[in-house]
This record gives structure tokens, C-alpha cells and sequence, in this order.
């Protein structure tokens, strides 16, 4: 997702000033289109690992490494990385080289705090920033615990990074820690969340490498090629855009290169065991498990080796009988406790966990549902005061069975309902590509924060159901289907004991945006309180 550009931590070396225009290079051509107009070929080739290589390294000694990525390189808390794998590597195999990873931030991504759940925004509210694309990357987060404390994990990635912010920072990036080689894996989101075409990725990566160059004119830039995930139901244009942007990056590169500043594609795609039809290196369809970390680092490590004569050979993915394990432990402590908008379940977190499942039930059924949290916090809100509920909770690291820890003892707790009724007189207008929505104020001695209005579109499967929030009587929500058939919901979030709570909702009758009737209002409006 597109953001605001990360701010570069100043350093000695960083004048702080906002990167410049795009340079063009001279002798590089200035548009894609230039340089796939070039009559060119990929002259570097990657071969087996089980070749020595015999060239000389012309790489620095020191050699200050810069890489840059997004979530695949930054990694969760309780990941190794494949930045990790690598530095193994060029400890193990590289002695006769000293190499320091350079970069303004340290850690992983780390775990989201738990938090009870939040009001809807109001319309006038300021637009917040995606989760996965803040301005300040969250960098706090540690690695396995088996890491050791010497490991250098300085890196310039984050969490839905795309090479459209990428390019515009890394050159103030590396005016402040001067890298000799640049290792990137970048441009999954702009094609996966920017839903962007092949050739204007090419051209990011083109203004990415110009950035850098303009920075430091004799850096070496290793550059990844974008791995595909498992297959997305209605994202054919992602296979599609990653197949073309994989296929064109040698000619990119090779019309890009230089005998001052080295320029290689290392291919992640080909050693990174994730299609579309499967994904076994990663832990849901794309982030790399502890195997898929070996085997980007094993991409990196190729070309390293073969084009530079680092090591005396490229990384060794373990056998699957030898691939270490991550731990995966029984959630304790879980309470399950009787709250204001129903039940609340809290668990100590376990390090490392990429998420849970917790399993509830009413007590005297059968029949368990299953729910995902990212923290270690579960609210049930949808429940009427006096119901008993059941619960289990269990670490979920992945989409494998061997990912996921045993279930927890079963906790119970009372329902409680403290929170506003919902208001009346519930009536709904079709607009052209909207709707209308009033209601009369709720009844009763409640301080109301704000009203909810919750819509549905019926007729898309897998639709997500999308919350507005409104401090009057009266809603319109535009940016609707004609044609389809919307669900429509309205509930009070009301101050108890100076927090708000929502309670639950009343059901308006249906509308569609687009069909304006003789008497268009919503009559049967139906209470779940």
C-alpha cells in the first residue's frame, strides 16, 4: 500500500534533506520503453552451487551491505530472516571478507498490542495510514531466540513497502551509510496492493537503481526478482504482472549495466518454493517459514558466489529431516471474563507467534467456530447478557497442522451486556451509487460517542462488511453498486465509565443503491439487542 515515505534516521552522513528529482544516468536510457527497445541479453548466468566459483572477489574488504525490502525481508518477531541465513553464511563461508550490514533500523516487525475493540471512525476524523505502511516503521521487534546477540540485523525494510517509496528515499538512505552493495527484494506490493502493471514496476525499479547510483556512482546493486504466492481467488492480474516483471528485469538490468557500479538479478522466484498452486516456503501462501528463508538466502548467496567468488560454495537449503523447527507453545493463563460488550479472553503471549486461533462455543453446544486473533486479546461482542461461553485458544505460526500448538484447558465466563440500546426508527433511501440512513436519538440517560451504520453488499461473495461512524442522526454513504442488495445495521457506541462501548445493532430492511421506490424507507427494522 502506498504511504507516506519513511523517514531516514539522521546520521553524520545524511543531510537530512528530502531526495531530489530523478537523475538520469548517463548512457542509461530514460524510460522502459527505451530500454526494451535495446537489443540485449542476459549475460549473467546463475550455475550450480556445487561449482566452486574461481573468480577473484571484486567486492570491498570491508563490505558494508545495505538490504532493502518489505515484509518478506523484514520479518515477523520470533523469525530468523533470511537476512539472518545470509549473515550465517558469509560468516561461515566468506572468512577472508568482513562484511557489516548498514541500515536505520534493527528489528522485526513485532506483535500488535492487544486492544479492546474500537469505535468506527467518524467521516471527519484525519484519514489514517494502512497498518502495514506507516511513515515510522515498527523495527522493535526480536528475532528466535536462538539468534545471537552479535548478529549484525541493520536492514532499510518494512512491512508493505512498495519500490514506489522505495525509490524515492534510497538515496538519502545510502548518502547516510554509504553501503557498497545493495541487496533488494522489492515490488510485490506495488503489483499486490498498488495494482500496478509490469512495465511501471520496471520503471520503479529503473528509478530505484538511478537513485542509488546518484548517491554513491561505484555501488553494486544485487537485485531480486519478485516471488509469486499462492494462487488468490480473482487476482489473476498479480500471476500475471509478477510472470511479466520477472521476465523483463534481466533486459532492464542489462541495459542498465555499468563497469563502475555492478548490477546483477538474483533469481528468488526460482529458488523460492511458492506458486500459485502451492506454497511450501511460506507460512500463509507468501511470508517465508524457516525454510523459505533459506532459500531466498540461498538466491542471494548464488549470485554472490558466482558473480563475486564470495564463499567457497552458495548456501545449503537443510535437508527437510535437518530444517530446525520453530516453536510453537500452548498459550497459558487464558481467562475468559464477563465485559461491558459481552466477554473478553486474554492469554500471556507466547514469543514468536504469528497469530492464534481461539475456538468459542456456547456451553451445552456441540459445534466449536473458530476465530483468528493477532494479539493476545479475544472479544465476543455479538452475545446477549447471561449466555456462557466456551473457549480454547492455540498458536497458529502458519497453515500447516505441524504449525499450530495443542489447544489450551477450556475457560468459561458469563456474558455481560452494559452498552446502549440501539436507536429506532430506523429508515433507508436508495441514491444513485449510495444510500441514505436516518434514525431517531437513542432513548435513555446514555452519553452517545457515536452512532454505527454497517452495511453489507449481498450480492458479492466474500463481500467485507464495512462500518461507518456518525455523530448525528442521519448517514450517506456513497461509493456503492448499483443494482446489488445491501444489509444495512445501525448501534449506539455510548461512554460507560469514560469508554466507549458499542452495543449491538438494530437491522434496517435491505436497499439498493440505484432503485429509488414510490415509498422508499426501511419499515421493518429489526432489534438484536
Amino acid at each position: 500500500m502506498v504511504g507516506s515515505h519513511p523517514q531516514v534516521p539522521a546520521s553524520d552522513n545524511n543531510s537530512g534533506s528530502i531526495a531530489e528529482p530523478t537523475r538520469t544516468i548517463k548512457g542509461s536510457p530514460n524510460t522502459f520503453s527505451d530500454i526494451v527497445g535495446h537489443s540485449v541479453r542476459l549475460t549473467m548466468h546463475l550455475h550450480s552451487a556445487s561449482i566452486a566459483s574461481t573468480q577473484e572477489s571484486t567486492l570491498p574488504n570491508p563490505c558494508k551491505v545495505l538490504v532493502v525490502g518489505d515484509s518478506i525481508t523484514q520479518g515477523h518477531e520470533g523469525d530468523h530472516t533470511w537476512r539472518y541465513r545470509l549473515w550465517q553464511w558469509l560468516r561461515s563461508n566468506a572468512t577472508s571478507h568482513n562484511f557489516t550490514f548498514v541500515g536505520p533500523y534493527i528489528g522485526t516487525d513485532p506483535p500488535p498490542a492487544p486492544m479492546p475493540p474500537q469505535p468506527p471512525r467518524l467521516g471527519s476524523d484525519e484519514p489514517g495510514t494502512p497498518e502495514d505502511s506507516e511513515s515510522i516503521v515498527k523495527a522493535d521487534g526480536k528475532y528466535a531466540a536462538d539468534v545471537p546477540t552479535d548478529f549484525q540485523g541493520n536492514h532499510y525494510s518494512g512491512w508493505g513497502w512498495q519500490l514506489g517509496q522505495a525509490k524515492g528515499m534510497i538515496r538519502d538512505v545510502v548518502n547516510a551509510y554509504k553501503p557498497d552493495v545493495v541487496l533488494t527484494l522489492l515490488g510485490f506490493n506495488d503489483i499486490g496492493w498498488g495494482f500496478c502493471e509490469a512495465s511501471e514496476v520496471l520503471q520503479r525499479m529503473r528509478d530505484f537503481i538511478q537513485e542509488a547510483r546518484a548517491a554513491k556512482s561505484d555501488i553494486t546493486l544485487l537485485v531480486g526478482n519478485i516471488p509469486q504466492r499462492r494462487y488468490m481467488n480473482g487476482r489473476q492480474d498479480l500471476l500475471e504482472n509478477t510472470n511479466e516483471f520477472n521476465r523483463q528485469l534481466p533486459r532492464l538490468l542489462d541495459a542498465m549495466r555499468s563497469d563502475s557500479s555492478p548490477l546483477h538479478a538474483v533469481k528468488v522466484a526460482q529458488c523460492y518454493s511458492c506458486t500459485p498452486d502451492g506454497c511450501p516456503a511460506g507460512y500463509d501462501g507468501l511470508h517465508p517459514n524457516v525454510m523459505g528463508e533459506f532459500e531466498i538466502a540461498r538466491a542471494f548467496s548464488l549470485t554472490l558466489h558466482e558473480c563475486f567468488g564470495i564463499g567457497n560454495k552458495a548456501l545449503e537449503v537443510p535437508s527437510p529431516q535437518n530444517m530446525p523447527q520453530r516453536p510453537r507453545h500452548v498459550p497459558t493463563n487464558v481467562v475468559a471474563a464477563g465485559a461491558p460488550m459481552g466477554v473478553t479472553v486474554t492469554w500471556d503471549a507466547v514469543f514468536g507467534a504469528r497469530g492464534y486461533d481461539v475456538r468459542n462455543r456456547m456451553q451445552g453446544k456441540d459445534i466449536w467456530e473458530v476465530a483468528q486473533a493477532q494479539s493476545n486479546r479475544f472479544d465476543t461482542t455479538f452475545t446477549v447478557a447471561g449466555v456462557v461461553w466456551e473457549y480454547q485458544v492455540r498458536t497458529n505460526n502458519g497453515d500447516g497442522d505441524n504449525d499450530k500448538s495443542e489447544w489450551s484447558p477450556v475457560s468459561t465466563a458469563v456474558a455481560r451486556r452494559d452498552t446502549a440500546p440501539p436507536p429506532q426508527n430506523i429508515q433507508t433511501f436508495s441514491k444513485d451509487h449510495g444510500i441514505r440512513v436516518t434514525w431517531s436519538p437513542v432513548e435513555g440517560d446514555w452519553e452517545v460517542d457515536r452512532y454505527a451504520v454497517t452495511v453489507l453488499d449481498q450480492d458479492t461473495p466474500g463481500a467485507i462488511i464495512i462500518c461507518y461512524g456518525f455523530r448525528g442522526t442521519e448517514a450517506t454513504l456513497q461509493g456503492l453498486r448499483n443494482g446489488h442488495c445491501y444489509s444495512v445495521f445501525v448501534g449506539t457506541w455510548a461512554f460507560v465509565n469514560d469508554v466507549s462501548v458499542g452495543g449491538l445493532p438494530a437491522q434496517a430492511s435491505s436497499v439498493t443503491p440505484g432503485v429509488v421506490l414510490e415509498d422508499n424507507r426501511s419499515h421493518d427494522v429489526t432489534s438484536l439487542d
